[in-house]
């Protein structure tokens, strides 16, 4: 199904949506992704989970795809076994992430390079592939008990 630009396909436990690298596009998809999330009641917790997904995509738009709307970014999201993962490709030509990964951020930089500290304060695991033009993140879930 192809809504406004955004393509966006799915079953029951996964997601997957494509849009043009332009900034507009972020606040309707993170909202895709979110309603598709509250919807199969997994217990992601919904203010961390559109923060990261905020700085995902706006690095794959901005960064990835230097916001040239003629490329695409997508983003795919499954639950399976207590386990949440999202994964954000752009078509850009990637970065060297190895030289990214620090456990700070210097303070005249506070502009940029922040995306790694909240994706590890969330405990959204990432990892790139070898040139950096898809993240992967990954987050165990909390078990959501019935109440009876």
């Amino acid at each position: 199904m192809t809504l406004n630009g955004v393509t966006i396909e799915g079953n029951m436990d996964e997601l997957k949506i494509v849009f043009p690298s332009l900034l507009c596009y972020l606040e309707k998809v993170i909202g895709y992704l979110v309603d598709f999330l509250e919807q199969m009641q997994c217990g992601v917790e919904l203010f961390s989970l559109r923060l990261v997904l905020f700085e995902a995509l706006t690095n794959a738009v901005v960064h990835g795809n230097r916001s040239d709307e003629s490329l695409k970014v997508t983003i795919e999201t499954k639950v399976s076994n207590g386990l949440l993962k999202i994964v954000v490709s752009d078509e850009g030509d990637g970065f060297d992430w190895r030289s990214k990964i620090k456990d700070t951020v210097p303070l005249d930089h506070l502009s940029s390079g922040r995306g790694l500290i909240i994706l590890r304060t969330y405990e959204y695991f990432p990892t790139y592939n070898d040139i950096g033009n898809v993240l992967s993140l990954e987050k165990r879930l909390e078990q959501v008990e019935d109440i009876v």
